[in-house]
């Protein structure tokens, strides 16, 4: 898992060591930003994002390859820490893309 904006997936170098170019579509804006990814096993797997709620900060998992229920906990273990870091509860969409 990796944050969005991350230095080392940015910039004008060749990205296809991460993804193949239809996937690039998909991980960056139209305005040139990266989502955060998500890798598991050396495939990347989808990206999750945050909106910070009232009360509590929503994770969606958007994923195109399945996610196992073991890795799923450990995906929520690691954003409940960044949510408890803003001083926040999380809550959880994991959402298949096709």
């Amino acid at each position: 898992m990796a944050a969005p904006f991350d230095a080392s997936l940015t910039g004008y170098a060749d990205k296809n060591w991460l993804m193949k170019p239809e996937m690039q579509k998909v991980m960056w804006t139209k305005n040139g930003i990266l989502r955060a990814p998500i890798i598991i096993n050396g495939n990347l797997t989808g990206y999750w994002t945050q909106q910070i709620k009232k009360n509590y900060i929503q994770f969606t998992i958007n994923h195109w390859l399945v996610i196992s229920k073991t890795n799923q906990n450990a995906l929520k273990d690691k954003l409940t820490k960044i949510a408890q870091f803003q001083g926040s509860v999380p809550k959880f969409t994991f959402k298949k893309m096709n």
